[in-house]
């Protein structure tokens, strides 16, 4: 796996100094290369490589999912962008709690169990359900589906919404919907996958974000990819594609100029999916590494109890300080968060949970089968790794339900089948 790792580290550092760099340096990403950090930068990947399992289990899946999508595109910023040796050494540590707590073994908890048809039955009455409420409560005076008006679109429809609206939009969309989706390819239910399918791009026309699309399509194509082989390599030639593809986005980018479709892909996919969550936890570390923490205190969890230091909340202090803005909400990963809570402990306690949570995946995904708990968590594990602070994911963002749904999901026939043999005559 050291080669097909070297060609994406440097096909997305290729893309740092072709595109995101002249295109984004003024938001945090200069073209400031550094060899010794480009050597530092390529012995760390190769030792996460070799400590990465490559054994077809559940634990190997999301370690090469936290290592593609975000130990990568931290150490092209490390070598890139000419980032602090502390921050780097920093993420490594706490990307090494990971992978060392992740391999605890820990038993599965017996409880009722529900066929997968039945959860797929109720996923699939739920959606609709929400479809419909949204469309009486939101209606479809900013209803959206050109992609290239979401901003237009996004702030009116969040004023139009109650703010429950929002978190349930995000359980559907990350959770619900990819996981009916994935349930109905697994027993070829393809009507449900085709419903759960127009449902998503119900939701996002009610929502405007981007994502919403997005999630359902990768929990498939994981799914589809993994049936055929357990193998993360089938995941990494995927994102050679992804990279190949934003080459020629960014090269039709320059030739065309702005205004026109090209350079959309490159922007979303390569600049905002994997550069900008990695620049947001150095932001996050550099910030929190001599200013006061937070302990928590803007959370619902303290109720009150401990006074917050700022006026904002996390993600928004970051966007006022790196951004010049308070209305933007520099959201990133259990990193960044954990050491805006409590520093560099609370960014220790924050990856030994997540490598807790690799661990249970572990064993579900002996018992469930990998292709179905990788397709069902990865969107989930990807936002926790990047996109969300770690109790928001697990109790906000539905997490803790998603792993209940494991914890009471039947296993598929083939899988008790095969752990059962019938004994011959």
């Amino acid at each position: 796996m050291l080669i097909p790792y070297f060609i994406v580290f440097s096909m997305l550092s290729g893309l740092y100094a072709y595109y995101v760099s002249p295109a984004a340096g003024y938001i945090g990403f200069p073209d400031q290369p550094n060899g010794a950090k480009l050597v530092a930068s390529s012995l760390a990947l190769a030792t996460f490589v070799l400590l990465t399992p490559a054994d077809g289990s559940a634990r190997g899946f999301f370690l090469n999912l936290l290592l593609a999508t975000y130990i990568v595109p931290s150490a092209v910023m490390y070598a890139l962008a000419d980032k602090p040796n502390y921050i780097a050494f920093s993420i490594g540590l706490a990307c090494l709690i990971v992978y060392f707590v992740s391999a605890i073994p820990l038993r599965r908890i017996r409880i009722a169990k529900l066929s997968a048809n039945a959860i797929m039955r109720i996923m699939v009455i739920l959606t609709i359900f929400y479809i419909l409420i949204m469309a009486y409560v939101a209606g479809f005076k900013n209803f959206n589906l050109n992609i290239s008006r979401v901003y237009d679109f996004r702030d009116t429809a969040a004023e139009n919404i109650p703010g429950i609206f929002a978190y349930l939009s995000t359980i559907f969309s990350k959770i619900i919907i990819p996981m009916g989706a994935v349930i109905g390819l697994m027993t070829r239910r393809y009507t449900v996958v085709i419903v759960m399918i127009i449902s998503s791009i119900l939701l996002y026309g009610f929502v405007s974000h981007r994502g919403v699309l997005l999630y359902p399509m990768v929990a498939l194509g994981i799914y589809f990819v993994l049936t055929r082989s357990p193998q993360f390599s089938r995941v990494l030639i995927v994102l050679m594609i992804i990279f190949l593809i934003g080459f020629i986005d960014a090269a039709m980018y320059f030739m065309v100029g702005a205004g026109s479709i090209w350079g959309w892909f490159v922007d979303i996919i390569v600049k905002r999916g994997f550069m900008v969550p990695a620049l947001l936890d150095f932001n996050h570390i550099e910030f929190f590494w001599d200013n006061p923490r937070y302990y928590w205190s803007a959370s619902r969890l303290t109720m009150g109890m401990i006074s917050s230091p700022y006026e904002l909340p996390p993600a928004n202090l970051i966007g006022k300080e790196f951004f010049q803005n308070p209305a933007t909400a520099a959201n990133t990963g259990f990193i960044g968060n954990g050491f805006a809570q409590a520093g560099l402990w609370g960014m220790v306690a924050y990856s030994i949970c997540v490598g807790l949570v690799i661990a249970f995946l572990n064993t579900y995904g002996r018992y469930l089968g990998l292709p179905l708990v990788a397709a069902m968590l990865a969107v989930q594990m990807m936002t926790m790794f990047t996109g969300t602070d770690f109790l928001t994911m697990l109790l906000t963002h539905g997490m803790l339900a998603s792993l209940f749904v494991l914890m009471v999901m039947e296993a598929p026939a083939a899988r008790r089948t095969a752990s059962h043999p019938k004994s011959s005559p």
